[in-house]
């Protein structure tokens, strides 16, 4: 009956291509905690079995994904489990040989604690607790991308979130927060080996609790440059400007400097190794407490093929919030070995570990974790082969497009998936 569904659905699309995915990834994570000068170790075992079903078509692509995060917080006592139920839906549309549109509704829903749900994916948004607390949250996101002339391209992108704690208890941790926020970009190749990029961020939240209301706006502008076929840097420099008003008699708002650097090495013979190292600042708002920050991001990631069965890669990245209440300094590292020993077939290994430290008089935990993690994923369907897309549907990246967003994968993207593994759902969003 399913397959009859799927197949009649594919049929309807006009998909040249079914694609179903499945996985599991499997952690064990060490926690040392520092509470009043003492340290405190925790031992946590998760499991995040995912499934994934994309209808791939010549000008639409159609697909959900499901990924629940099954996890025991303490083995040393009673072996309770806490599930974070996380599920997703999405869409690609190629408009037209130059334009492409993507939308995507995901959410999630469970128990858990901060560390595993998306709206702590890493390093962006400082931890306020580390008790379980139960969740629910919603987001919608999308973007319009195109060329606007044979140099020009053009990207408009939306996201809204909203979600917070889901009892009394929880709420008092994790307020509701609401957000919107924007982007439109336009990146115009000067030369062959130059691109000038100008690019708008805004965004707003509000706490319903407590009426705070926090906006920033960015506006920056840079250059790409290519340098040779395998080496690339782009910088850009602007001006942020951010408001709260966190009581009817308190107003805050001023203006911060904005920024961004990369650097990214391709190597394709003997063997192909990427490397990119890239730093941000930059205006955020807070998942978690709500709240518009500045805050300073660095990210360094490699990757080396070393056969087609055969893969080496290892991240990093940091972050420090510069203003607000909320200041921390947090760090996340990752190095994994992949074995694909059939074209659909993949098993992996590895090790990660992050860290957080606070200002005293913050109230956030200061914490270091560390654990191992291995992987398994199965695809079965063949891809829709380029040639059957419309020519010229795959637009290339102007600079200033966000590298390593936490708009891939759901409800978060890169955020949703347990830091320092991948995620089977699939129907993560394409980068424009």
């Amino acid at each position: 009956m399913l397959g009859a569904l799927v197949t009649v659905a594919a049929l309807v699309l006009g998909a040249p291509g079914v694609d179903l995915r499945a996985g599991v990834d499997a952690l064990e994570r060490t926690r040392v905690t520092t509470v009043a000068g003492e340290s405190l170790t925790t031992t946590a075992i998760e499991a995040t079995p995912a499934a994934a079903l994309d209808l791939r078509g010549v000008d639409l692509d159609v697909g959900a994904g499901y990924a629940p995060v099954l996890r025991v917080p303490q083995v040393e006592g009673a072996a309770e489990l806490d599930v974070l139920h996380r599920g997703d839906l999405h869409l690609l549309a190629r408009l037209s040989p130059t334009w492409r549109a993507y939308a995507a509704v995901g959410g999630e829903a469970g128990t858990t604690d901060l560390r595993t749900s998306t709206g702590s994916p890493g390093v962006a948004s400082p931890v306020p607790t580390l008790a379980i607390v139960r969740t629910a949250r919603i987001e919608g996101r999308g973007y319009v991308e195109g060329r606007l002339d044979p140099r020009t391209i053009g990207a408009v992108r939306v996201r809204v979130t909203a979600g917070g704690g889901d009892d009394l208890a929880s709420r008092v941790l994790v307020p509701v927060q609401q957000t919107l926020e924007a982007e439109g970009r336009i990146a115009w190749n000067a030369t062959r080996h130059d691109v000038l990029a100008t690019r708008l961020d805004a965004g707003t939240g509000r706490t319903p609790a407590t009426g705070a209301l926090y906006r920033y706006a960015t506006l920056s502008s840079g250059l790409a440059h290519r340098y040779s076929p395998a080496l690339e840097a782009s910088g850009a420099v602007g001006v942020s400007w951010l408001r709260s008003v966190e009581y009817p008699d308190r107003h805050l708002s001023g203006l911060e400097p904005a920024g961004e650097a990369a650097i990214t090495h391709s190597l394709q013979r003997p063997a192909r190794i990427d490397t990119r190292l890239e730093v941000r600042l930059a205006p955020y708002l807070d998942p978690l407490v709500g709240g518009a920050n500045q805050r300073l991001h660095a990210a360094a990631s490699s990757m080396w093929q070393i056969s087609t069965q055969w893969k080496v890669a290892a991240r990093g990245a940091m972050g420090r919030s510069l203003t607000g209440a909320q200041r921390a300094f947090d760090s996340f590292a990752e190095v994994r070995l992949d074995w694909a020993p059939a074209e659909r077939l993949g098993f992996g290994i590895g090790a990660t570990s992050d860290w957080q430290r606070a200002r005293p008089g913050t109230g956030l935990p200061a914490y270091t974790e560390y654990g191992v993690f291995v992987s398994a994923r199965f695809e079965y369907g063949p891809r829709v082969p380029r040639a059957a897309r419309r020519p010229g549907s795959d637009l290339g990246n102007g600079h200033g497009s966000r590298e390593g967003d936490d708009s891939a994968g759901t409800p978060g993207g890169g955020g949703a998936a347990p830091a320092g593994r991948g995620d089977a759902r699939g129907g993560g969003e394409p980068t424009p």
